[in-house]
């Protein structure tokens, strides 16, 4: 395929890597000189000084494009890159959307933009966590079809009752309407047939209903209750982003942020999530306080002193959130 990839930032040049080793033909639009040297000469990819405009896509031959992935640190220059791709010819468009307002709205008009995909890097990330902290027990856990069935992948160790069953038999007693959908054995995947038997140290791909994903675990004896509370450590967008996914899935949700003006905007947004800030302590320790007084009897014992704890961090805000709190957490 002939991808163009606008940006050749971490993500950008990360792509480029692994898209070049695939046999991929790869042009790399990046106004940074430095970063376009170093991509140059150390992979084999067509590369463009220049900014993100129509020249600069025309000089990449956009028109000759499979594939355009627009990963700038600019949601509306990613947009209008694609909207100018699709105008000179690009079949397939891809936006990185990181502003939380910008994602839902074109997400909202993806097909009127003529956008093939949008993807919110950070979101992904704490979906990815959700789903590991939902299923425990699985290595790797992927949704499709409007979150109604789970690809679930989990290893098989030598006391499961799996070992030296073949896939027949596995759907005759545990399948329960999920289907085996690959198997990995030596770093060799297999589509596995009725005969195929399941062996020691095999990472099982399962497709299913998450239900019947969650009674299968019970039947084969690996299944781990889901996390009822989680420590949360930082309020960026991912932390944020994870903090609603847990709310949503039941999970209570403590979150530790040392920037004092954050925890509040977080709090303000989400009242149910216990929020953290030690720098409220750190700061309480550095006020001046007044001289013990010389009497005996005000004096104390050093050992009576209480111990420093954490402070949570109330606003005196509404207890529901705001969207004006809600706008601005979305722009850290």
């Amino acid at each position: 395929m002939n991808i163009i990839i606008v940006g050749a930032g971490k993500i950008g040049s990360a792509l480029a890597k692994y898209l070049s080793v695939e046999g991929h033909s790869i042009t790399v639009i990046e106004r940074n000189s430095e970063r376009v040297s170093r991509l140059s000469t150390s992979l084999d990819i067509m590369t463009v000084c220049a900014s993100v405009d129509i020249d600069s896509l025309r000089l990449a031959r956009a028109e000759e494009a499979d594939l355009l992935i627009a990963a700038t640190n600019s949601d509306e220059s990613n947009i209008l890159c694609c909207l100018v791709a699709r105008k000179l010819g690009v079949k397939n468009t891809v936006a990185r959307v990181r502003e939380e307002t910008h994602f839902r709205e074109v997400l909202f008009l993806e097909k009127e933009l003529g956008l093939s995909l949008v993807i919110n890097p950070e979101l992904a990330c704490a979906n990815e966590i959700s789903r590991v902290l939902r299923f425990p027990s699985a290595t790797k856990v992927d949704t499709f079809a409007g979150d109604r069935a789970e690809l679930v992948e989990f290893k098989l160790k030598a006391e499961n009752p799996l070992c030296g069953t073949t896939v027949s038999d596995y759907h005759r007693t545990f399948g329960d309407g999920t289907l085996v959908a690959a198997v990995v054995r030596n770093g060799k995947a297999f589509i596995p047939t009725a005969s195929f038997s399941f062996k020691a140290d095999d990472s099982v791909l399962i497709v299913g209903a998450p239900r019947r994903i969650s009674r299968l675990f019970k039947k084969l004896a690996i299944f781990k209750e889901s996390s009822r509370s989680v420590i949360i450590v930082g309020g960026g967008r991912v932390g944020v982003y994870l903090a609603r996914e847990l709310l949503s899935a039941g999970i209570e949700v403590t979150l530790i942020e040392n920037n004092r003006m954050l925890a509040e905007e977080i709090k303000d947004a989400m009242p149910q999530v216990e929020v953290l800030c030690p720098r409220v302590w750190c700061c309480a320790l550095q006020e001046p306080r007044p001289p013990p007084s010389r009497t005996r009897a005000s004096r104390a014992p050093m050992h009576s002193s209480p111990s420093p704890a954490w402070t949570r961090s109330t606003p005196s805000s509404a207890p529901t959130p705001s969207r004006a709190a809600s706008a601005r957490l979305s722009r850290r």
